[in-house]
């Protein structure tokens, strides 16, 4: 199980950067053609936005791996400490449901683009694989919340689901 934990890390990180470094090249030869040349295309500007709408979803759940998204902990002050971890774990679970319901949503909405078959304007590509980033991401992210929930990552336990490299 480490070994695929592990894996998937790596993985969502690669992802990641790749897109990021791939955009970034994209963007770069948008702007060098519009200022240089007084030219433009049309891809260039929608490949760009459906790599940051991908991005945005397997990053988001990269940030569970990193403990980086923003938490409101106000509310734990309330709670003794020794009630705090349990209250942790029922909000995790909560948080599982929410990204499980989201994926399965995601995944039929995904589905029925699909189906209809609504091709994007400059690439004359299928929106579906665009709207595919919804369910793949919070997917990832309901698998990393219930790694999560199990390690003991964000209920004050020890294990977490980060490996070290």
């Amino acid at each position: 199980m480490k070994k695929f934990i592990k894996a998937t890390d790596r993985l969502e990180e690669y992802f990641c950067c790749a897109l990021l470094m791939v955009m970034l090249i994209i963007l770069t030869y948008q702007v060098l053609l519009r200022f240089l040349f007084n030219s433009s295309n049309a891809w260039s500007e929608e490949v760009s936005r459906y790599m940051f709408i991908w991005l945005v979803y397997v990053g988001s759940s990269y940030g569970f791996l990193k403990n980086a998204h923003i938490k409101i902990d106000v509310l734990m002050n309330v709670f003794p400490k020794g009630m705090r971890k349990y209250v942790k774990k029922i909000g995790l679970i909560i948080l599982i449901c929410f990204t499980a319901f989201v994926s399965v949503i995601g995944w039929k909405y995904t589905i029925s683009f699909y189906r209809i078959g609504q091709l994007s304007m400059g690439l004359k590509i299928k929106k579906a694989y665009v709207y595919a980033a919804i369910p793949v991401g919070f997917g990832l992210m309901t698998i990393r919340n219930i790694c999560n929930l199990f390690s003991g990552e964000g209920t004050g336990e020890e294990e977490s689901c980060q490996m070290d490299y």
